[in-house]
């Protein structure tokens, strides 16, 4: 029995060897490129937030910068997608936000009516 026990041991130790990655230092290439896709998406927040500046929009143009980054980082040209996808989300979450504050307007004033 004891015999056996030494055996596996000797053969799990080989297969922790076999199984065992080598360390690499250089960052992935995938790394290098988030940063350069933060920086396209933070341009394109600066000119969207130029472009509207008053208009309460900046949580909007922030969250399609998001969501659009997020799209683009699972492409597999990330820096080539993001301005239209980000053109995209901005147009539908502007849509969205429109449609908001037109309901809103319209509650307040069926509030106001009422008397509540």
């Amino acid at each position: 029995m004891k015999e056996r026990s030494v055996n596996i041991r000797k053969y799990y130790e080989q297969l922790e060897e076999r199984f065992k990655t080598p360390f690499h230092e250089e960052l992935p290439f995938r790394e290098t490129e988030q940063s350069d896709l933060e920086l396209l998406k933070n341009g394109l927040i600066r000119t969207k937030l130029t472009t509207f500046l008053d208009n309460g929009l900046s949580p909007v143009i922030r969250q399609a910068a998001n969501e659009a980054a997020g799209l683009a980082w699972e492409t597999p040209f990330p820096l080539l997608f993001l301005p239209e996808l980000f053109e995209e989300k901005f147009a539908q979450l502007r849509l969205q936000f429109e449609k908001q504050k037109q309901i809103r307007v319209r509650t307040q004033r069926l509030m106001a009516r009422s008397g509540i």
